[in-house]
């Protein structure tokens, strides 16, 4: 297994938008959009110019007015609700940010390439139980999107697994970024953090001394990393003297967050404070090749030769062998997470966002 270190962007948000209960997810995959049916009843033309940027105040008005005339009692609540998702799907939701999107089976992700057009063509999927023979999704506010990895529900973390679950048909889990990271990516950097990530596969109980093993050996790459900045190679020695002078000084820094359970997750992060980089290197190489796995490009960043590479792995397994690496894994069956990504990280499909930036500046929206 390769594995790239991935770094997520600052500004990038996170994004769950509700597929009728999940049944148009097979649309959105599809047709590579993601939709909603909330200006269906206004029966707005196409977009000739290949995007719909409203006057969010009139659009306000304009819906608020039309809910009036419903007579229902909550109107108002109902239709401020309902566009308040119209807003964030045109002019909060931006080029490069990530779409969840989630059926009673799979949670999809993907990348937002385009900016809000309106089209009411539906999109008309083969079905084995519709008598027609074919299902048709008709929402109109729709966003180009590239779909990336369809990940089964029942491996989700259970933080995101009910935050996704929510009512809305728009919203953020912006506060959940970690855990949809963590459950893409081995290794990833973000908010200036290296990040580790391991998912416990195995179904009995778990063994409460492998974990606390686990978590030594997470910490003694913690401790590679800071013998490697202290004496610029990693041995045996170095590490043990700098395990005793970072236990005396209390700067074992190293934090996890775990679902200690059949199944789980396992996750860590350590501060990237060095300007060179090496704590990247260090700790992306020593994490992967616990997994047999290698980082790719790792010889390329003029930070450690191969050489210096197995000299530090050997020195390194030496240091965690009372850990029992190999039992560890087999008792937890962990692993790391292997998803194909590269549709969530390319910006090659992504439309100019010249157009969005300029909206963003000269709209104006009513309070």
């Amino acid at each position: 297994m390769q594995i790239t270190i991935k770094e997520k962007p600052e500004t990038q948000s996170v994004w769950v938008v509700r597929a009728q209960g999940g049944n148009y997810i097979p649309h959105f995959r599809q047709a590579g959009l993601v939709a909603i049916g909330h200006l269906n009843r206004f029966e707005l033309p196409r977009s000739e110019a290949g995007y719909y940027f409203p006057d969010l105040k009139q659009l306000k008005t304009d819906y608020l007015e039309q809910a009036r005339h419903t007579g229902t009692h909550s109107w108002k609540r109902s239709a401020l609700n309902r566009y308040s998702q119209i807003r964030k799907f045109v002019a909060d939701i931006a080029i490069g940010d990530l779409i969840l999107s989630i059926d009673g089976n799979t949670l999809s992700i993907g990348r937002i390439t385009g900016h809000p057009y309106i089209d009411s063509s539906p999109v008309q999927i083969r079905s084995v139980t519709a008598t027609q023979g074919f299902t048709e999704m008709s929402f109109d506010l729709r966003r180009e999107v590239n779909w990336g990895p369809t990940i089964p529900r029942k491996n989700l973390p259970a933080a995101l697994k009910r935050s996704v679950s929510a009512r809305q048909t728009v919203f953020s889990v912006d506060r959940h970024w970690q855990a949809v990271y963590h459950t893409l990516y081995p290794i990833f950097i973000g908010e200036g953090k290296l990040h580790f990530s391991a998912r416990i596969v195995q179904e009995n109980p778990i063994n409460n001394y492998r974990v606390s093993q686990f978590l030594n050996i997470l910490t003694s790459i913690e401790v590679a990393t800071k013998s490697f900045e202290s004496f610029g190679v990693v041995t045996l020695d170095g590490l043990q003297k700098e395990f005793q002078l970072l236990l005396e000084s209390n700067n074992l820094e190293l934090s996890t967050k775990a679902e200690f359970m059949s199944k789980g997750s396992i996750w860590s992060y350590l501060g990237v404070k060095d300007k060179t980089g090496n704590w990247i290197v260090i700790g992306a190489f020593l994490y992967a090749a616990l997994f047999g796995a290698e980082i790719q490009g790792i010889g390329t960043e003029g930070i450690i030769t191969a050489e210096m590479r197995e000299q530090m792995l050997k020195a390194f397994l030496t240091y965690i062998e009372a850990n029992d690496v190999q039992e560890v894994k087999d008792s937890l069956q962990l692993q790391l997470p292997d998803f194909k990504t590269s549709a969530l990280e390319t910006s090659a499909y992504d439309a100019p966002d010249d157009i969005e930036r300029h909206y963003m500046l000269t709209s104006e929206e009513a309070d």
